[in-house]
């Protein structure tokens, strides 16, 4: 089947013509951005984008790279296609899989052309060294091998005009072997004696002919027009001098039709009158008459004249046959010149060019100006003599001076421009002579009428220090410079130029293009005319009126391109009428489940749906169809799908053929449709699987309500009731305290799960730690009784109000340890049963007797019980102790008073009380009471200091019991060893415990997300990185976690209650029993993010307390569907996955790379891939899928590193050291510090002939070797970053390294695109893979580039991490923060404008800061935050001073 039903002749030449073509204008294109063959560069090396932008290679010229890797090519496509596109596609293709020795070497026809070239391809392709070798270097001094071999080392691309290269391998320092590729440019050159040809004559068609054609180059040429005259032979004539097919797209051959546009040539007709001669120029012609007539007078002639030898004598005659001298020369040139000026422009140009050349002349007479060096000094004094005669010029002719006395053809150019001048306007104006280009140029610029017009000349860079000059060469190559930047940029907008500007060099189009003298070819007429390419564009050429012939050559054209277009429109009218037809086919699929119906009529919308809803920035997001013909007139379509999917995926062809275009297109959406459909890629509705919302009995999950009424934590104690109440045997758990307390024991009907260990908060000063270690022995039945008369005693010794008389049915019971065994110990019991008067007591004087008394109580005021201090006698006062009969009794005699520490009314010792520095420390209030007001129990005061500490016990036990019910249910499968781990999981904020679960909810996002990545990757390898996204973010949803909590019924073990104890009360094993049957039950409120996070804690708790294994089994607890597998087993089929490497890439393309990584792989298509930007053409995975996986690998070993710091840093910290470090700017600055140097030769003193070489190197970075098919966008995001990466690299590196302030303000000015941040995730996801899953490899890696070295630091300590706005608020306190931010534009001097950003932050009513940033909004407000905060927090310092 051929393509558009041509044979391979016809297709690459269509009979010949080259206006049968269907080159595209691409000016038209939607979505492109190309102004010309090659990229509109900047006089700095940035792009031009004032025509729009262009994110990937198109079609038509993938289909030329693509037709120039199956045979040597010659692609021919209009000006303004993109044809250094495709040669830069075609460079990086070869570069990657030829030897690392050879070269692509790019040949343009001139200087300014391989400067444009040279500047484009080494932007677009900067993994490799790329160097211009021109005539400005002095390459004919190179006359070494070493000095060449020198100047290539390194070199991956060369570009140089054709004579370099030609030169270099005929004098071999340069083999036809070494070259992997050569590019012609403007390969239409390639005839006859031009050295394009003969290089190929004399190398490559010799070695071609001698049997060496293995190691010959392959060839790529680019031609806007590969015939001059029309003639099909000299087409011909160049496939055979290049050995190579010429060809043009035949894709999108509709839009290609439809989007050529070529100006319509008109002619202006202008006459030549006779104009009468300035005195100057007369005076000119009259002195050169005569001194023309007169040859013996020539310098030369008369150094000839005496010589005798026979070289001289031939010299001579020669001379006098010939007429010709050096002098003679000039000076016929210098007439001829002047009077062309006079008759194209008039007499003032020619004034004005006599004048200005001899000015230059005269200035530099005396002077040793190379300009002339080659003229002996009896050459110069002669033509000085001779050009001192010419009449003085007027002033009003002198430079500056306002135009007068012009040609009509002049003024008909004159009224052009002025009548077709309007905002935006540009113009190219083409003329044959240097000198009339020059002073047309000044014309322009001094008439009055163009005003609004800044005319700049163009001659090209043919002018190198070593070339000799001429009087009549009024222009330095330095006048001329920025010319064709000033046109792109806007500050000119009239370029006038030799025809050096009719190929390659590229300009922006056009909306005028005159053609001042007309085109002496078919070739330049083609090239000329393709600088107009915008919209109502024109193409004007000047003819004389009297050249008849002239004009009807070029009406002829024109009706011949108008015959062209004519037919091609008819062509595409049949086209559009062929579209008419319907077809229908009865191809369907049906979705049994849902009936969902895929056939022809949706299948093409769909399928735009689906792409569309694809993004990456960059990348393109709509399919794209071609077309194939047959011989049968019937046509047959493939799409291809965005390189966002895997490769496997993103070309489909349809099934069947078809008369009409449409349904080809829909032909082969169906396929691609349904191959969607079969990959699982879209659900049975036929929706894109990654915008599918996940729905729960009818409810979105997103749509949860943030607050859930659900049941009350569990209540353990009603299961030790109920033991309680069948008698259970009580098994004792010993407590044990850090300062002087009695030894206790606890009694429950089961034991302790484990050793329980808290601290109790006596007051600030101090605190004790208390443990209680489980026995396993049971305790005798006869202790019930006994053990719940002493727990009745020691409660009612403090809580005497908060407990039931008589009854001692208590839940947890209390013993001393009085021996070494528990048993009842009446007499004891009885010995501290009831209260005595503290009169009674014998020895009450004796403060070695007061360990032994209890608390006493001042029985007539009932305040608060008290610790005895000391026991005293003293008068009583009114104000101390009055009678309670009321009696005025005086007060006299001493009497005992007993002085004690009152005890505190806290039942809450778990919580530290606040320090008030203005008042006493807590619990050393003081009472003195007399002694006969008191009594005191008989219970020893420690014993009721412990059970002041019960309430504390019971609810550190209750929590314990919660865990435990909590392990040995939902959470068995797991197999927690540590219970504490899960009470810290269980345990929200508002519970105020210990410890809660935020650094664990911390850990284990981490882990969830890590795990989460690495299960859908490995078991979905067709998914793209925007689905695996979308079901990881489902998976890790608040939503989802809250739902598969209330559905295990994990908020029943969620700690929530703060414990006060203000109305703590004992619990009665029977009161709890009977509330347990009546099923009354209140529901509590809980937020579902707190549901969401203790799952997440409890899965960072799994592998604190078990691994990642542990960590699994967690994970399949609370979220089964999931179906997850061992980690070793999803990293092993990640690993199976990888393809291949492509066997067409150079095993030397690597080292490189793997160098500046840091690692070897196994697997060289993991580096490749990890490379690749999602824009990419290539047939080759995307870093999308690594990147995905990398940037939860990166997550999850720095979160390992923060949770695993010995000081316990705070969970609010560790997440904003997580952004410090993971944050997609400060990932992109270490992306583009990933650098090496690599070792070029360059001359010592360039363009010189001595040549001396000197060793430099050159900086190879990380981001430069990233793939991205040549998009201009890229490199122009990329070259922008670099550029801000220059100016604040050094800076951000001393402050990473110094400041105690993380640099946000520097990173946000640095802003690189995000493509720089993924490559650092997508390296460390291919790094992850190719190691098995090396968490250490991983490490590596991130130490290589610098990110585990600050994340060291921070953890250290002494680096303020918070973001400057957050410490602004902060700083502000309940102030109000406002912004307000402005733009404004401002213009340098050279007239190029770019934005400043002012900010203003106002705190309150004040107005703190107002600051300028160059960069970017977020910048400069996050630098004037940073202000901001500085003061105001250093007026906080201030007014602390004393």
């Amino acid at each position: 089947m051929l393509v558009d039903e041509q044979s391979d002749f016809e297709q690459s030449t269509l009979h010949g013509s080259v206006h049968r073509l269907p080159l595209p204008d691409m000016s038209n294109t939607t979505g492109l951005v190309e102004d010309g063959d090659h990229m509109l560069v900047d006089g700095k090396g940035s792009f031009d984008r004032m025509e729009g932008v262009m994110q990937t290679a198109r079609a038509y010229q993938q289909e030329m790279v693509d037709e120039s890797l199956r045979q040597n090519t010659i692609i021919a496509m209009d000006t303004g296609s993109g044809k250094t596109r495709i040669a830069i596609l075609r460079t990086q293709i070869e570069l990657t899989r030829c030897s690392p020795n050879k070269l692509v070497w790019f040949v343009a026809p001139t200087v300014a052309l391989a400067e444009q070239q040279h500047a484009v391809i080494s932007q677009q392709l900067p993994a490799f060294q790329t160097r211009i070798l021109s005539g400005s270097d002095n390459v004919d001094h190179w006359s070494s091998q070493e000095i060449w071999d020198s100047i290539l080392l390194n070199i991956r691309i060369v570009i140089s005009t054709p004579q370099v290269l030609l030169d270099a391998l005929s004098r071999g320092f340069v083999r036809l072997a070494r070259i992997a590729l050569l590019i012609f440019d403007e390969a239409h050159s390639c005839t006859s004696s031009h050295p394009t040809n003969m290089i190929m004559k004399n190398f490559y068609h010799h070695s071609r002919n001698s049997g060496n054609s293995e190691e010959l180059p392959s060839i790529l040429g680019l031609t806007a027009s590969p015939v001059s005259n029309g003639n099909i032979r000299s087409l011909k004539t160049i496939e055979a001098n290049l050995n190579a097919i010429c060809r043009t797209p035949t894709v999108h051959r509709e839009e290609l039709l439809k989007h050529v546009h070529r100006p319509e040539p008109s002619t202006v007709v202008y006459q030549y009158s006779d104009m009468k001669c300035s005195p100057s120029l007369e005076s000119l012609k009259k002195i050169l008459h005569s001194v023309l007539d007169d040859i013996e007078n020539d310098p030369l002639v008369k150094a000839l004249r005496p010589r005798r030898d026979p070289k001289s004598r031939g010299k001579l005659l020669k001379i006098l046959d010939s007429k010709k001298t050096p002098c003679r020369t000039e000076l016929t040139g210098f007439q001829s010149r002047a009077i062309t000026i006079h008759k194209e422009l008039g007499p003032w140009a020619a004034d004005m060019f006599v004048s200005e050349c001899l000015r230059k002349f005269f200035s530099t007479f005396s002077s040793e100006n190379p300009m002339f060096f080659d003229q002996q000094i009896e050459e110069k004094i002669y033509i000085a003599d001779v050009l001192s005669q010419i009449a003085a010029i007027p002033e009003t002719r002198a430079l500056g001076s306002t135009p007068e006395g012009i040609s009509n053809k002049a003024e008909r150019l004159i009224e052009l421009l002025a009548t077709s001048y309007s905002p935006g306007f540009r113009a190219i104006i083409f003329a044959q002579e240097r000198s009339t280009v020059v002073m047309l140029a000044h014309l322009l610029s001094r008439h009055p009428r163009l005003t609004q017009l800044k005319p700049v000349h163009f001659l090209g860079n043919s002018s190198y220090t070593s070339r000799k000059s001429s009087i009549f060469e009024i222009s330095h190559p330095s006048d001329q410079k920025t010319a064709i930047d000033d046109l792109r940029i806007g500050k000119k907008n009239v370029l006038v130029a030799t025809s050096v500007l009719e190929e390659g060099i590229d300009v922006s189009a056009c909306n005028l293009v005159i053609c001042y003298d007309p085109p002496s070819n078919l070739r330049s007429f083609i090239q000329r005319r393709g600088r107009a390419r915008k919209q109502e564009s024109k193409f004007i050429i000047f003819l004389e009126s009297t050249e008849k012939d002239s004009l009807a050559k070029w009406n002829g054209m024109e009706d011949e391109l108008k015959r062209i277009y004519s037919d091609n429109m008819r062509l595409l009218a049949d086209i559009e009428e062929k579209e008419k037809v319907n077809e229908d086919s009865s191809d369907e699929y049906r979705i049994p489940s849902t009936g969902a119906l895929l056939n022809y009529g949706n299948a093409r919308s769909y399928l735009e749906d689906f792409c569309h809803s694809l993004s990456c920035e960059y990348a393109e997001n709509k399919p794209e169809f071609i077309i194939y013909r047959d011989e049968d007139n019937t046509c047959s379509a493939k799409v291809i799908l965005p390189s966002l999917l895997d490769p496997s995926l993103r070309e489909v062809k349809g099934e069947h053929k078809w008369m009409t275009e449409k349904t080809a297109k829909r032909d082969a959406a169906y396929q691609a449709y349904l191959a969607l459909y079969k990959s699982k890629l879209v659900n049975d509705n036929l929706m894109p699987m990654h915008k599918e919302t996940r729905y729960n009995d009818g409810k979105r999950i997103e749509k949860r309500a943030k607050i859930v009424k659900v049941s009350p934590c569990f209540d353990p104690w009603i299961e030790i009731s109920e033991m309680r109440r069948n008698n259970m045997p009580l098994i004792p758990a010993n407590i044990e305290f850090s300062q002087e307390l009695p030894r206790m024991a606890m009694l429950l009907p089961r034991s302790l799960p484990c050793e329980l260990r808290f601290d109790l908060f006596w007051n600030e000063a101090t605190t004790l730690s208390v443990s209680l270690v489980p026995e396993q022995n049971e305790v005798p039945a006869t202790m019930n009784h006994y053990a719940s008369d002493v727990s009745y005693i020691l409660l009612s010794s403090v809580f005497r109000g908060r407990i039931l008389k008589s009854r001692s049915d208590f839940t947890v019971l209390f013993l001393p340890r009085l021996y070494s065994s528990l048993a009842p110990d009446r007499a004891w019991l009885a010995s501290i049963t009831g209260t005595v008067m503290v009169e009674a007591i014998p020895d009450i004087h004796n403060s070695n007797s007061f360990q032994r008394l209890g608390l006493i109580r001042n029985i007539k005021t009932f305040g608060r019980p008290f610790t005895i201090d000391r026991a005293f006698l003293m008068i009583p006062t009114r104000d101390r102790e009055s009678p309670d009969d009321g009696s005025d009794v005086e007060m006299s005699q001493e009497e005992l008073h007993i002085e004690g520490t009152t005890l505190p009314k806290r039942t809450d010792f778990l919580h530290p009380v606040i320090r008030d520095t203005k008042a006493n420390m807590h619990h050393t209030a003081k009472q003195c009471v007399i002694a006969r007001a008191c009594s005191v129990n008989r219970l020893p005061a420690i014993y009721s200091k412990f059970a002041l500490f019960i309430p504390s016990i019971i609810h550190e036990v209750e929590i314990m019991l919660v865990a435990d019910k909590l392990s040995r249910t939902i959470l068995a499968p797991i197999g927690f060893s540590n219970l504490q781990v899960v009470i810290t999981a269980i345990s929200a904020s508002s519970a105020r415990e210990a410890t809660n679960y935020q650094r664990l909810e911390f850990l284990g996002d981490s882990i969830l997300k890590f795990h989460a990545s690495v299960n859908l990757a490995a078991r979905n390898p067709l998914w793209h990185e925007g689905l695996l996204t979308s079901k990881k973010d489902d998976i890790v949803s608040n939503g989802r976690l809250s739902e598969a909590a209330l559905a295990l019924g994990l908020h029943e073990f969620i700690l929530t209650q703060c414990f006060t104890g203000v109305k703590w009360t004992p619990p009665y094993f029977s009161k709890l029993t009977d509330e347990s049957e009546s099923n009354v039950k209140t529901e509590r409120e809980m937020s579902t993010k707190v549901l969401a996070d203790v799952v997440e804690s409890l899965i960072g708790a799994s592998y604190v307390d078990g691994g990642v294994e542990k960590s699994i089994r967690c994970l399949d607890v609370f979220l089964p569907d999931v179906h997850w597998e061992p980690l070793q087993r999803d990293i092993a089929q990640l690993y199976n996955g990888v393809r291949m490497c492509d066997d067409k890439i150079s095993p030397s393309f690597f080292p490189r790379i793997e160098k500046l990584l840091g690692y070897k792989f196994v697997k060289k298509s993991l580096l490749i891939e990890a490379l690749t930007h999602p824009c990419s053409k290539a047939k080759k995975m995307s870093y999308q899928r690594l990147e995905f996986l990398g940037d939860a690998i990166l997550d999850y070993i720095v979160v390992q590193e923060l949770f695993g710091c010995s000081r316990q840093i705070p969970h609010q910290d560790m997440h904003l050291m997580l952004t410090a470090l993971v944050n997609a700017n400060f990932l992109g600055f270490l992306c583009m510090s990933i650098s090496t140097d690599e070792i070029r030769e360059e001359p010592v003193v360039r363009g010189s002939a001595r040549i001396s070489m000197s060793q430099e190197r050159k900086t190879v970075s990380l981001w430069q070797f990233m793939d991205h098919s040549a998009s201009w966008e890229i490199s122009t995001a990329q070259q922008e970053a670099v550029k801000r990466y220059e100016n604040l690299a050094d800076r951000i590196r001393e402050e990473l390294a110094k400041s105690s302030a993380y640099p946000w303000a520097l990173l946000l000015q640095l802003q690189p695109a995000k493509f720089f941040s993924d490559l650092i995730e997508s390296a460390l996801g291919a790094i992850f893979i190719d190691s098995h899953g090396s968490l250490k490899e991983c490490r590596r890696f991130l130490e290589r580039i610098g990110l585990w070295r600050y994340m060291n630091r921070i953890l250290k300590g002494g680096v303020d991490i918070l973001h400057p706005l957050n410490r602004l608020h902060h700083a502000a306190e309940t102030m109000a923060v406002s912004f307000d931010t402005r733009v404004e534009q401002v213009t340098n001097r050279e007239g190029e404008t770019s934005r400043k950003y002012i900010c203003k932050v106002r705190v309150g009513e004040e107005e703190l800061v107002e600051l300028e940033d160059i960069f970017n909004k977020t910048a400069a407000e996050a630098r004037a935050a940073a202000a901001a905060a500085d003061i105001l927090i250093e007026r906080k310092r201030r007014a602390r001073k004393p």
